[in-house]
């Protein structure tokens, strides 16, 4: 799709998400994601069942083929509430304790593939994973938490995109290639997102492409 020249960041060299594009925008960028992750629900409503999810229905079929847990808005990889985050993510973001990457990383486990089932959902479970920052003691807590979750998906996309600037993989002039990386890198990594600006393609367990998301949020100019 062709750039919309008259779409501008708010500030072009700013270092985090909310200045370049302003509160509005970054928040557009947030509620994309969450729609594409979760449904846009903090809990879903259906029981013990993995999350909605609107990328497509082979993927819910997987899930509901493979779903291990009680947990509502946790889906089959053990990923967490409306922005699908990973336990890395959950830690970095200060509520789950440090030491549970490190058995992760140690299993290679950190990205919760199927063989790591058990552990990942034992992990999610057990309260003493926890740090018990802002008051999120246990899994429900955090699922239960906007709070929460909004500040693992602000870390997230800040980390992103100034990953993605250093290495010169965003065009900073306009904001909605910025938008369509950072939803990209949500899907498949900073470094995912950079190899497909590339041209190596790039889909997730979901056979989902980074193209997808690049092209569905990129297309609309960001509120400033």
């Amino acid at each position: 799709f062709p750039l919309n020249p008259s779409c501008t960041p708010k500030a072009r060299d700013a270092t985090n998400v909310n200045d370049y594009f302003g509160k509005a925008g970054a928040q557009q960028i947030r509620d994309f994601i969450a729609r594409k992750e979760s449904g846009n629900q903090l809990r879903p409503k259906g029981g013990k069942k993995p999350p909605s999810n609107s990328r497509n229905s082979g993927w819910r079929s997987l899930a509901a083929k493979k779903w291990k847990s009680n947990i509502d808005g946790v889906n089959y990889a053990g990923y967490s509430g409306k922005y699908q985050m990973s336990i890395y993510n959950i830690s970095i973001a200060g509520y789950i304790k440090p030491s549970i990457v490190t058995e992760l990383k140690n299993s290679k486990c950190i990205k919760q593939g199927p063989q790591c089932a058990e552990q990942v959902f034992r992990i999610l479970n057990d309260p003493e994973s926890w740090t018990g920052v802002g008051g999120i003691k246990n899994v429900d807590d955090f699922l239960n938490s906007s709070t929460a979750q909004d500040r693992c998906m602000d870390r997230l996309l800040n980390a992103n995109f100034n990953i993605l600037s250093r290495s010169g993989n965003i065009n900073r002039d306009s904001p909605q290639d910025v938008a369509g990386m950072l939803a990209a890198s949500h899907l498949l990594g900073a470094d995912g997102a950079r190899k497909m600006r590339q041209g190596s393609g790039g889909t997730d367990a979901n056979n989902t492409s980074g193209n997808s998301y690049y092209e569905s949020v990129g297309q609309k100019c960001p509120a400033v």
